[in-house]
């Protein structure tokens, strides 16, 4: 068809990615996800340089250990992992690589924490430190309603 096959690195293709997400995303996740890609491309150093078909799961598997180390909690990390299988599946249906390297990785346990109920003690100071009338009915609705935290 006279068309040159793509072949963009790493890099490239990421910056191309990112251009397409304000189209079909909300801004903040349009910066959370430019926020990963920065960092993952960080992660990769002089690879992010390398062809993106060459890209594999150990890359993947180093930003997350990278992530970890700098003291992110598992669920951030996740969060990261997940954002690069989103850009690495778009470029699997774009035919830019083979298969996307992203689930052969086993990503952490993530422990959740469950936040414990007011006692109606911890109720009761709320509401004396409320600055006025409207924090204190905001409160207590969310006391005695069960809204969230």
């Amino acid at each position: 068809m006279g068309e040159a096959l793509p072949s963009m690195s790493i890099r490239q293709y990421f910056e191309e990615w990112l251009s397409y997400l304000p189209r079909t995303n909300a801004p903040a996740t349009v910066e959370r996800y430019s926020h990963t890609a920065r960092l993952f491309l960080e992660s990769l150093g002089k690879v992010a340089d390398q062809p993106l078909r060459g890209i594999q799961s150990r890359h993947i598997e180093i930003f997350l250990h990278k992530r970890m180390d700098q003291g992110s909690a598992p669920k951030t990390a996740i969060v990261d992992v997940k954002a690069i299988g989103g850009a690495l599946r778009r470029a699997e249906r774009y035919g830019y690589i083979d298969k996307n390297p992203v689930p052969a990785v086993k990503l952490p346990k993530a422990a959740s924490t469950e936040r414990e109920v007011f006692t109606l003690d911890e109720i009761h100071q709320l509401v004396k430190a409320a600055p006025d009338e409207d924090w204190q009915t905001l409160i207590l609705l969310g006391a005695f309603t069960g809204a969230r935290l």
